[in-house]
Formats: C-alpha cells, sequence, structure tokens
C-alpha cells in the first residue's frame, strides 16, 4: 500500500480507475472530432463528459466515493484531500451554473 500526502490507497481499484481514464479518453477524442467539424454543442457535451471521467478515475484511485455528475462538486471533495488550484474550483463552478441557468443541468 502507498501513502502520498496521508492518503492510503492500494492498487486494487486499478481497473476502475483505468476504465474511468478509458472512458474519459474516448470523450475527449469524440469532442476534438466534433470540434474539427464545427459541431461545438457535441463538443461541449464531450469535453465535460471527458473531464467528469478523469475526475473519478482520481475519486477511484483516492478510494473517495462521490455518486454526482457535478464536476465542481467532484473538485471540491478531491480538494479536501488534494492540492487543486483555487481558479480550478472557481471555473467548476461557474461552468456548472452556467449550464444551469440555461436549463442544461443534466450536464453539470
Amino acid at each position: 500500500m502507498a501513502r502520498r500526502r496521508g492518503i492510503k490507497y492500494d492498487y486494487s481499484m486499478r481497473e476502475e480507475v483505468q476504465w474511468w481514464q478509458e472512458a474519459g479518453r474516448r470523450d475527449l477524442a469524440m469532442a476534438e472530432r466534433l470540434l474539427k467539424a464545427r459541431f461545438y454543442e457535441g463538443t461541449a457535451f464531450h469535453a465535460q463528459q471527458a473531464a467528469e471521467k478523469f475526475l473519478k478515475a482520481l475519486l477511484a484511485k483516492y478510494r473517495m466515493e462521490l455518486r454526482t455528475h457535478s464536476c465542481a462538486a467532484m473538485l471540491k471533495k478531491l480538494h479536501k484531500k488534494l492540492l487543486v488550484d483555487k481558479k480550478l474550483l472557481t471555473l467548476g463552478s461557474e461552468a456548472g451554473r452556467a449550464l444551469r441557468n440555461q436549463g442544461a443541468d443534466r450536464l453539470c
């Protein structure tokens, strides 16, 4: 078992972490393809999905459970254990608020 910043984790979660990372990479690749094709709505959706899946990979790695689709909530939870840049926390909150204000709360 390894230690990092006082957090215990082992590699029994490796498969779950890898699954979330691969899913995030697929969404990011889709976002990049859609951006090249100028399909901006799809680009934004898949970019958000990629961010969410990469954050879930980190939560799984550190055995932190949180059932949400909110990137801002995941960043806040991770911030309790890891150093998360304050600008990133602010951007996550602002993005979620903007999506909710536009009726897209299913995305945040």
